[in-house]
């Protein structure tokens, strides 16, 4: 009798440990369910046509009145910037710098020039 009572523990636990393993197959399986579902969800919204594109830096123009935005905020900045050959460095307060020349509505080309490092030297707009 003691080795029948062996064996129905045996399979007693086989059992048990059969069952574990389903219920914790089936938990991951309605989690991966429901993960899948919300994927899908954001996916159908979004735009299948959208394409993203990144720009190239100093491909682009900006207008007088962000080159004036950004110099007001060059004492934050370590590179100088550059308009028409008109060169505006960090050292200098906006207080003393004599915005008249840039044009607030004129387009200006943009031209970083970086270090071999890839750090900003000098920031250039041209018109």
């Amino acid at each position: 009798m003691d080795e029948r009572v062996r064996h129905m523990l045996e399979l007693s636990v086989a059992v048990i440990i059969f069952l574990v393993a389903m219920d914790l197959f089936l938990g991951s399986s309605q989690i991966t369910t429901k993960g899948l579902q919300q994927v899908y969800e954001v996916n159908a919204s979004s735009d299948r046509d959208l394409k993203t594109t990144v720009e190239i830096e100093g491909q682009y123009q900006v207008t007088g009145a962000d080159i004036v935005a950004m110099i007001g905020l060059l004492e934050q900045f370590d590179a100088p910037i550059v308009v028409d050959g008109v060169r505006y460095g960090p050292d200098i307060h906006v207080e003393d710098i004599d915005l008249l020349r840039i044009e607030i509505t004129k387009r200006y080309n943009e031209r970083i020039e970086r270090s071999p490092e890839g750090a900003i030297k000098q920031i250039i707009y041209e018109s």
